[in-house]
């Protein structure tokens, strides 16, 4: 494009006015005008809400702390409800803490009652959460101790070879067998590829 042939430096433009003046120029002759309320200014407004509902299942969140997970299904209301911003504030004005978005396990397990899940659905929902939970555990745990013990068996293995050289016989019978397990690979993977 020519606008940007004779550019060599990363930074343009100085402000978003002057690249979106140099845009426009570009693309359609007219230059942009600094009154234009579409884009000039430093202020965003929202004027509704579109709030829409959605159905309420079992999750699979191993975050949960107890009892079932809920998680939001698919389907939702056919309709959103629209609320004006003014309205939404005056009717909760009170902005709720983390802690108090939290649900205890009796209301989730009534609140999925309610949706139609059997008391077999949650234990079972209920169970596959613990044991996510506890696999995460299990892999957070290792996360260091796999480290460490690579580090100990390269620290092994290169205290084996200073003790314990390998003599040039031997030395040439490791480059065999690897040769030969090679080959054995070659060969298998021929045998399974299909015949044309």
């Amino acid at each position: 494009i020519e606008l940007f042939k004779d550019m060599s430096g990363i930074m343009k433009v100085r402000s978003l006015q002057e690249s979106l003046t140099s845009l426009r120029s570009f693309f359609d002759d007219t230059p942009l005008d600094s009154e234009d309320s579409s884009i000039s200014g430093n202020s965003v407004e929202f004027n509704k809400l579109e709030i829409r509902e959605y159905a309420r299942v079992l999750g699979d969140n191993p975050a949960c702390s107890s009892g079932p997970p809920v998680s939001l299904g698919w389907e939702h209301s056919p309709e959103d409800i629209e609320v004006s911003i003014d309205e939404y504030e005056k009717r909760n004005p009170y902005k709720r803490l983390p802690k108090e978005l939290l649900l205890p396990r009796t209301t989730r397990e009534q609140m999925l009652r309610d949706g139609g899940f059997t008391r077999s659905d949650v234990v079972r929902a209920t169970k596959c959460a613990t044991l996510l939970k506890k696999s995460r555990k299990k892999s957070n745990s290792r996360i260091g101790t796999d480290r460490m013990e690579e580090r100990i068996e390269g620290v092994v293995r290169k205290g084996k070879k200073l003790i314990y050289p390998l003599s040039e016989p031997q030395k040439e019978f490791l480059k065999w067998e690897e040769a030969l397990k090679g080959a054995e690979i070659c060969q298998s993977s021929m045998e399974k590829a299909p015949s044309q």
